[in-house]
């Protein structure tokens, strides 16, 4: 049986995510998978021109773990140029979380669908995959998947971790009620009916003062 793999922070993904040969758009390709680890190993060596030792600390893995990392997504980079093949970035919200808060920060918690500020806000509170912890400043955040808790206490269990990460609100598509009563008691203001939106867009909503309280949240309040 393979080991656990290790949290690796990466920084979110852009918006594009499948890249082709030019004039080969309608056609078949094979296509590569280059994994969101390869693809932050690559940004912070060949663009932000850290040494390995540097990088490997900024993702919060080994050193020889980020040499493998790298060296497997110059590869995967190298056959898709060389060979003509499509390269599409893959979801790998299992294993990698998106780069870490400042220091002190009170962030906002998205339920999310994946581990990205382009991924939609998740549909329910208490099934969501898991909560994007982001500074509605600098946009910066964190990925907390939500997989402890059994049917009937997924929400309220999520309640508790986002209290003790010190998250200032929720944001979420629906919330029931048991979840809103669990977040009144611990003084966190929550927002639902967001479900249509991106994590980014419901943020810069919640930045901006465009969202109202949660009625769910508001019935169960003192």
């Amino acid at each position: 049986m393979a080991p656990p793999c290790k949290i690796r922070r990466v920084s979110p993904p852009g918006m594009v995510r499948l890249f082709r040969p030019e004039g080969a758009e309608e056609a078949p390709l094979r296509t590569l998978r280059l994994r969101l680890d390869g693809l932050e190993a690559l940004r912070l060596v060949e663009l932000l021109g850290l040494d390995q030792t540097a990088a490997a600390a900024r993702m919060g893995i080994s050193r020889q773990t980020f040499g493998r990392v790298l060296a497997g997504a110059r590869r995967v980079v190298a056959q898709a140029v060389v060979g003509g093949f499509a390269l599409r970035i893959a979801d790998d919200e299992a294993v990698c979380a998106p780069a870490a808060l400042p220091a002190g920060a009170r962030p906002v918690a998205v339920s999310a669908e994946a581990a990205s500020l382009e991924a939609a806000v998740a549909p329910r509170f208490g099934r969501a995959p898991g909560f994007l912890l982001v500074d509605p400043v600098t946009f910066a955040c964190e990925y907390l998947s939500h997989e402890s808790g059994g049917p009937q206490g997924r929400g309220t269990d999520a309640v508790a971790r986002l209290a003790r990460a010190g998250v200032a609100a929720v944001l979420t598509g629906f919330l029931g009620p048991r979840a809103a009563e669990a977040l009144a008691a611990a003084g966190i203001p929550a927002f639902d009916g967001l479900g249509a939106l991106s994590v980014r867009e419901a943020v810069e909503q919640y930045a901006r003062g465009a969202l109202s309280p949660s009625l769910s949240s508001e019935r169960t309040s003192p």
